[in-house]
């Protein structure tokens, strides 16, 4: 059988391109050096800011500014406080929802723990962990924020380890044949 002719091969030409400016290419890369230094200069300024504050002295008055140009400053602590919070409960959640999932024994515990803890109103900690860290840290800045950092972290705690006891817990028996047959390792597993 003969082999089909090979098809005609049709050239188009390029458009042409616009010509750059000898120095743009610099210019870009440059604009983006300063970018990235003055990022990494705002991470250090803001660490070193957030640092000063938390193991500085405790501030008996808390003076707050209506100055618009203390905003930045006072949402970058709320956003700390937050990111801090919200890493702890994921690490809590994380352990606490595996034992939970993978032993019967510790499920019985652990299960109706979780719901009285959280059956409990933020609020009513709001007295008793604020005391406990100011006295812990009696004349440091540190005792008020970790206070702070533990109402939040009480606030969002048990809805993370609940969701993801369930999701462990509710994984589908074919799903759990698959990993074993393809052996997963334990990310791929998490994952």
């Amino acid at each position: 059988m003969p082999s089909p002719a090979p098809l005609p091969q049709h050239h188009t030409p390029l458009p042409p391109t616009a010509a750059r400016p000898a120095g743009s290419r610099w210019a870009f890369s440059f604009l983006i050096d300063i970018g990235v230094f003055i990022s990494v200069f705002a991470v250090i300024y803001g660490v070193y800011s957030i640092g000063k504050s938390w193991f500085g002295p405790v501030h008996v008055e808390a003076a707050i500014s209506q100055d618009p140009r203390s905003l930045p400053l006072y949402a970058l602590y709320s956003l700390v406080r937050i990111l801090v919070a919200y890493a702890l409960s994921l690490a809590f959640a994380l352990a606490y929802g595996y034992v939970a999932a993978k032993s019967r024994r510790a499920e019985i515990i652990l299960i109706p723990l979780l719901d009285i803890l959280q059956s409990i109103p933020v609020l009513s900690f709001l007295p008793g962990v604020m005391l406990a860290m100011v006295a812990l840290f009696p004349s440091r800045q540190l005792g008020v924020e970790l206070g702070s950092v533990i109402l939040i972290f009480t606030g969002q705690v048990w809805n993370i380890a609940f969701s993801l006891y369930s999701s462990l817990k509710t994984i589908p028996r074919d799903l759990r044949e698959a990993a074993i047959i393809y052996s997963f390792s334990g990310w791929q597993l998490f994952t």
